[in-house]
């Protein structure tokens, strides 16, 4: 963590390394920063310009047309009816100002019309805006599914180059604005928008020159609203983009606190900290400024459109009814507000669409190969003896960065326990990785049982494969669940696996047995204790192929001899590959593997290589005090 902090050299563009992309990756990144031809972690993308219609036209689709045409015509209606049930007030008012009398049917029926319209408008809101509120929800839902399918199903490179904070930033901030804050803004645009309109029409059907005059006044409305826009929109970009720092910063700081703590960097972290709050805290000052700018011109045009349709009605006041003037003048009144606020939704709108356009980018994240394949149903007993081979493969991690493996030929016999070993940066992890295809191959191929592992799914191949990776994985549930998440396998099954990985007596001991309850992380058990779940979880499973990936390089000796053990008696029938960290784990293994900077340099038996004092396995036993 120290470390990283030392090598950053600006706000902007630090690189974060939230996700580790393997020790044998590093190594050849060191090469390239110094040469300046890659960068891990790529600044933050932000459009330029107006938001495409494209991104209206997606959510649309998501939000469904029928349903949003269905809400449309809810808000018209309503619109409408109260549109009309005000010029009906307007004449029946006129009407009894010029009878003089009070005639009891018509005032019976003018009531009934009035109240009718008036339950209409009550209905017609309530369904548009029912309508609208199931739309926006169900394009939520349906946003938030393919961009959490979308960074899962990405590949590890995606993590590596990319700051956790901007993923969460995706998923709390945007998709917030999606959930809580799209639908209102919808809403008011709709009302000001149609009611702007019915306003027009009332005061032009009775003083027909005020649209005249109304035209240089739309212009105006139309170019501040421009200026504002391009200036509003940027700014919103910029404060979204500011933000995803903050997150990263402070998820680092969390994690690395001892470190922070243990150097007495603890003024430099926070100083660091305030320098990114301040400036996503002045992107917003900017867009308080903007609002701000935008609401004095408004209300200006505003005043100035109450002045004129006022002037009018005056002049016209012998041509018109007390009531049809008191009607033109409440419409010019309220049609200021109305421009006012469209305007200002028209902006807000544009403005939470950078959310939808934000995670429309996620939603198209670059995938990795098919999880699943048509051929995978004839895999299903696949692979039944466990046999590797490694035809002059070579990889990368990503596009533009050095090969980390080279021209790798190795064979590995069905049930054999294989020890990979090696300096760091060797190549060690890249092997596991390859095996996954976490990575895909840049030449070569990886046959297991005369199976080219390239043309079955993802799925097919990763579940048949188990992995017990360096760093425990426990997830916050209970034991069971961690153990077994499918709920596949019956309790006697889960019981036999804990007592094969030495945790049985431990888990009798809980009150709760399998039913225990694990903390995040798993931190209510210690290391070494997770480790060992981990290795019930690989027991349970009961694939041909087992990688140990540096498995027990946390774990104390005693841990590490319980492990080894298990492997040795309850993997006796399977294929284990193990990335070693202590050569003491492997030294009884058939098959040892030498790697250095990313070939193999030395195969054979432990004893094999033990005679030859000059090859690279003797010198690191000797290295060890094994010899």
């Amino acid at each position: 963590m120290f470390s990283r902090y030392l090598s950053t050299d600006s706000l902007a563009s630090r690189t974060s390394f939230d996700q580790p992309i393997g020790e044998d990756n590093l190594s050849n990144h060191g090469d390239i920063a110094k040469e300046n031809t890659y960068k891990l972690t790529e600044d933050e993308k932000m459009e330029i310009g107006g938001v495409s219609a494209r991104i209206y036209w997606g959510y649309l689709k998501h939000v469904g047309l029928c349903v949003f045409l269905s809400a449309l015509l809810g808000y018209i209606s309503f619109v409408s009816f109260e549109t009309a049930g005000n010029v009906w007030l307007s004449k029946w008012s006129s009407e009894g100002i010029q009878n003089q009398t009070e005639d009891s049917v018509s005032t019976t029926l003018g009531l009934s019309v009035y109240g009718a319209m008036g339950l209409a408008q009550g209905i017609c809101v309530l369904a548009g805006g029912a309508i609208l509120v199931f739309g926006s929800i169900k394009a939520s839902r349906s946003y938030h599914d393919k961009i959490l399918s979308s960074v899962l199903r990405s590949p590890m490179s995606f993590f590596d180059r990319t700051p956790m904070g901007r993923i969460m930033n995706r998923f709390s901030t945007d998709m917030d604005i999606m959930d809580i804050q799209i639908y209102p803004v919808i809403d008011g645009w709709l009302h000001c928008l149609l009611y702007s309109l019915a306003s027009f029409i009332v005061i032009g059907m009775n003083t027909p020159i005020f649209l005249v005059i109304l035209l240089p006044i739309g212009i105006a409305y139309f170019i501040i609203q421009r200026i504002n826009l391009h200036t509003f929109r940027q700014v919103m970009r910029l404060e979204s983009t500011t933000r995803s720092p903050i997150y990263s910063h402070f998820l680092e700081s969390i994690q690395g606190v001892s470190s922070i703590c243990a150097y007495k960097v603890r003024e430099e972290f926070t100083k660091d900290f305030e320098e990114k709050l301040n400036t996503h805290m002045l992107c917003n000052f900017n867009t308080i400024s903007c609002n701000r700018w935008l609401h004095f011109w408004l209300d200006v045009l505003g005043c100035l459109i109450v002045l004129v349709a006022t002037l009018l009605a005056i002049q016209a006041r012998y041509s018109l009814g007390p009531a049809v003037v008191g009607l033109v003048i409440t419409y010019a009144l309220s049609v200021t507000d109305s421009l006012m606020w469209f305007v200002r939704m028209n902006a807000e709108l544009e403005n939470k669409s950078i959310s939808i356009e934000r995670l429309d980018e996620y939603c198209k994240l670059k995938s990795e190969a098919p999880w699943k394949l048509t051929q995978d149903n004839f895999y299903l007993d696949w692979p039944k003896s466990g046999q590797i081979d490694f035809n002059d493969y070579s990889t990368r991690y990503a596009e533009g960065l050095d090969l980390v493996l080279r021209e790798i030929n190795l064979h590995v016999e069905a049930n054999e326990k294989v020890g990979i070993v090696g300096r760091t940066g060797a190549g060690k992890s890249s092997i596991t990785m390859a095996l996954f295809r976490i990575i895909e191959p840049a030449d070569g191929t990886i046959v297991i049982d005369n199976v080219d592992i390239t043309t079955i799914g993802l799925h097919c191949l990763r579940s048949k494969l188990t992995i017990i990776p360096q760093d425990p994985v426990v997830f916050t549930g209970t034991l069971r669940s961690n153990l077994d998440p499918a709920n596949e396998y019956k309790e006697e099954e889960i019981w036999e696996s804990l007592e094969k990985a030495h945790l049985k007596a431990f888990v009798k001991k809980l009150r709760k047995g399998l039913e225990h309850d694990l903390e995040e992380g798993g931190t209510n058990f210690s290391t070494g204790q997770r480790q060992l779940l981990c290795l019930a979880r690989a027991l349970l499973k009961k694939t041909k192929i087992l990688v140990l990936d540096e498995a027990t390089a946390s774990v104390d000796m005693d841990t590490d001899c319980l492990i080894q053990t298990t492997i040795r008696t309850a993997f006796n029938n399977h294929t284990v590959i193990t990335i070693a960290h202590r050569l003491n784990t492997i030294i009884d293994y058939d098959k040892i593997v030498v790697m250095d900077n990313g070939t193999i340099v030395e195969v054979g038996s432990p004893e094999y290589l033990l005679k030859d004092t000059e090859s690279l396995f003797y010198q690191m036993s000797k290295d060890s005090s094994l010899i």
